[in-house]
């Protein structure tokens, strides 16, 4: 059995039909895997920012997909987010540990996460809502993006050092040493 080029795809049941094709050798061709280094470009950062735009086109293709759950009237608000944060938010949130957020992500990444809540409250672009009025209707406590940054500081930093001061930076005021004072 020879495959044609245009016929290359991944075959499932790999069980043989007929006793004729116990001795044919069949190769299958995986025609696309989707890796980081897909990216156009071998450059850290350029990889780093490719993957985070993988990750919020497949959020929004999830989030076109459950539609028509956003269209029914019988869910509740409430049933809704947690959908939205069980279904959508954990496939963007896929591998965000290893991430490295700039300004500029964290600005997609709340853009993102706004378009989540639109989509599923339903408000149209027109409608003049402002983000803050639609975060205060939700009583959204904690951002997206600030679960990114968690889970990137959770991954690199051990539980007993996760002090403010430590993870955040506490600059010195006047008279003040950088150095922590030594005792002995």
């Amino acid at each position: 059995m020879v495959n044609h080029p245009k016929q290359s795809a991944i075959k499932l049941n790999m069980l043989p039909k007929r006793a004729s094709e116990l001795s044919e050798p069949t190769v299958y061709v995986l025609t696309r895997y989707i890796t980081q280094f897909n990216c156009p470009e071998r450059n850290v950062t350029a990889v780093l920012h490719f993957t985070i735009k993988r990750r919020m086109a497949i959020t929004r293709s999830a989030m076109d997909r459950l539609g028509k759950i956003w269209r029914n009237r019988n869910i509740t608000k409430a049933t809704k987010m947690r959908l939205v944060r069980a279904l959508v938010f954990p496939i963007f949130l896929y591998g965000a540990e290893t991430w490295t957020i700039r300004e500029s992500e964290r600005k997609k990444i709340d853009a993102l996460e706004m378009w989540c809540w639109r989509r599923m409250h339903r408000l149209a672009w027109t409608q003049f809502r402002t983000n803050v009025s639609i975060l205060e209707e939700l009583d959204i406590k904690q951002r997206l993006s600030s679960i990114v940054q968690g889970r990137i500081l959770t991954f690199f930093t051990r539980p007993e050092d996760m002090s403010v001061e430590r993870l955040v930076g506490r600059y010195p005021s006047r008279g003040e040493s950088a150095l922590p004072p030594v005792f002995g």
